[in-house]
């Protein structure tokens, strides 16, 4: 048939490869076409820690983690007991960008809810997504990065893709700044579950800590939303909006997170009300206020005592004065 296979060994790089035939008298005919090849070896790790209140032993959790484009890499990751995971030796390079999906396969309880203190079997697709910028990834899961996956093109149940970097880079950082996080990496922070043992309020809140207060307020709400956390999500992903790498939340946003707040108080060491009130101040946008002059002149006059006008104007979204 004149088929033939050869093993062989390429180093990483691109290689140019031809083939010349030769026959039983040693003639050597002409080489082929070549074939470009490349060898790319490069691989991540990519780690980190699921969090919708502490992991509990026995979870039956695990995480699959995908291209932006929704090509599977890995599916299975084990979630341990304390709720971290590892999955190594990924085939990605530094600007790709990827997101994982958390999977329930049993009925079990999985984690410790905040708002509650029971032990409960999570009902929500938890997300995150994140672009690549070295050989090691540290890629955190909960609530707010699963709101921030969405907002960044994919649905609640995971489906769909990621544009690119940029939209991954922007719908973290402004989910953070809508829930009055600013600054912090929401993928990248330890979370500090506020019924963790390790959370304490009398000593100033740690990054992971703010994550961990706002956690528990939409805890609070999942109890308001009969213990659905799905619902919580999907709420509040809709009462988010983002313009490039800035986030809001809505006013009906502001209150349903300090309703829950009010709902997981008893809970949580310290005021969370007014922790959650302070994340909701430092997410509304400045409201700039301008009084035109009175009277034309601002010196009033006998004659115009009687009819005084104040007007001005307002930033956009305020809804009054």
């Amino acid at each position: 048939s004149g088929a033939f296979s050869l093993d062989v060994t390429l180093a990483a790089g691109t290689h140019a490869i031809t083939a010349r035939a030769i026959d039983a008298a040693g003639n050597v005919g002409p080489a082929s076409d070549q074939l470009a090849i490349t060898v790319d070896t490069r691989v991540i790790n990519v780690s980190g820690q699921i969090v919708a209140g502490p992991v509990t032993d026995g979870n039956g959790l695990s995480v699959d983690i995908y291209l932006a484009n929704g090509t599977l890499l890995v599916s299975g990751v084990p979630v341990n007991a304390d709720g971290s995971f590892t999955a190594t030796n990924l085939p990605v390079v530094a600007g790709d960008v990827i997101f994982a999906r958390v999977v329930d396969s049993t009925t079990d309880a999985d984690y410790l809810d905040e708002s509650t203190g029971v032990a409960k079997d999570l009902n929500a697709v938890l997300l995150a997504v994140k672009a690549v910028e070295g050989t090691s990834v540290t890629m955190n899961i909960n609530p707010l990065t699963t709101i921030a996956a969405i907002k960044a093109g994919l649905a609640a149940d995971g489906s769909g893709t990621i544009a690119n970097a940029e939209a991954a880079n922007n719908a973290n950082t402004a989910t953070a700044q809508a829930f009055g996080l600013s600054g912090i990496d929401i993928t990248t922070a330890s979370v500090v579950a506020t019924n963790s043992g390790g959370y304490t309020s009398t000593d100033g809140l740690s990054s992971g800590e703010k994550v961990g207060a706002v956690l528990a307020a939409l805890s609070g709400l999942d109890s308001l939303n009969a213990g659905n956390s799905q619902t919580t999500i999907n709420s509040l992903s809709q009462l988010v909006t983002v313009d490039g790498n800035q986030g809001q939340l809505s006013g009906d946003g502001q209150l349903s997170l300090m309703r829950g707040a009010t709902e997981a108080e008893d809970k949580v060491e310290g005021s969370l009300q007014n922790l959650i009130s302070e994340s909701v101040a430092a997410s509304s946008p400045v409201t700039q206020v301008t009084i035109n002059a009175i009277a034309t002149d601002n010196i009033i006059t006998a004659n115009e005592v009687a009819n005084l006008t104040l007007s001005g104007t307002v930033s956009s979204g305020v809804t009054g004065v």
